[in-house]
């Protein structure tokens, strides 16, 4: 056990550097125009909707919320959604503003795009266009060179739930009368992970910090003492992870509150037609 744990430490430690990368980083500001590639339009798409400066939150949202319905509909694994929602921020921050219809463009293609890349079960780019009754495969195809040719093929981001996978042999809970809660905390802090990649807060966070936070977070609820996952030698900043730990108990609270309604079906219809997902 012990070697497992010193391992998991190495690693959590060696992918805490590749986040130092600033094509891993998330700028605080959407408003450069640093050469992203844009793919040709046509020519009736060019004044559809009003250009954003950057994508609204609650568009953003409903965003998150059709990929999560998209891998649970294809059977693939939630953790696919924190690969798409990096590729779509890095790009949307990269890029000069767009329209909505655009924005929409972005992330089927980085849904698409990560489960190309990361998953071994595989969504063609046919059903991606499927899915939509705007865009065509080709569209897709393009788009999809553009966000690699803007990412500079820095795709693979040090994402939280890499983290949180690394990090699974250290959430031990001490108490032997306790058997299966560390699968509990796990389970837990996961759940928070997977709300957390809506809410814009944590976008310009690091991938470690969010992932420490959801662990500690989880211990919290669950009321566990996490004295033995923080003697761990874990890269994360302390002033961020607090700060996490805080807005992921109140998006908690706020999930499991009677009085609070944060339903998803108030955030509007699907940025994308998901009829075919019922």
């Amino acid at each position: 056990m012990g070697g497992l744990i010193e391992e998991a430490i190495e690693e959590w430690n060696a992918l805490a550097k590749r986040e130092e990368n600033a094509a891993y980083r998330i700028q605080a500001s959407r408003r450069s125009a640093t050469g992203a590639t844009m793919p040709p339009m046509d020519r009736e798409d060019d004044s559809s909707v009003t250009a954003f400066q950057s994508c609204p939150s609650e568009l953003r949202e409903e965003i998150c919320e059709w990929f999560y319905r998209v891998v649970d509909h294809c059977d693939i694994d939630r953790d696919q959604v924190g690969t798409a929602i990096f590729y779509f921020d890095k790009y949307l921050s990269l890029s000069k503003p767009m329209n909505e219809r655009l924005i929409q463009l972005v992330a089927m293609t980085s849904l698409y795009l990560s489960v190309k890349l990361h998953s071994t079960k595989k969504i063609s780019v046919s059903c991606i266009a499927s899915l939509s009754k705007e865009f065509r495969v080709d569209q897709i195809e393009k788009m999809e060179i553009c966000i690699i040719k803007t990412l500079r093929w820095y795709l693979n981001p040090p994402t939280p739930f890499l983290y949180l996978t690394i990090a699974s042999p250290l959430i031990v809970i001490d108490d032997s009368a306790e058997k299966g809660l560390s699968t509990t905390a796990i389970e837990l802090s996961c759940y928070l992970l997977e709300i957390s990649v809506g809410d814009e807060y944590f976008m310009h966070m690091r991938p470690s910090c969010i992932a420490y936070a959801a662990v500690l977070a989880a211990m919290d609820v669950l009321a566990i003492p996490n004295t033995s996952f923080l003697k761990h030698k874990l890269e994360c900043s302390q002033d961020t992870m607090e700060l996490c730990v805080k807005r992921l108990r109140r998006i908690h609270s706020l999930a499991f509150s009677n009085t609070e309604e944060v339903s998803r079906e108030g955030l509007g219809p699907s940025p994308t037609t998901v009829q075919e997902l019922s």
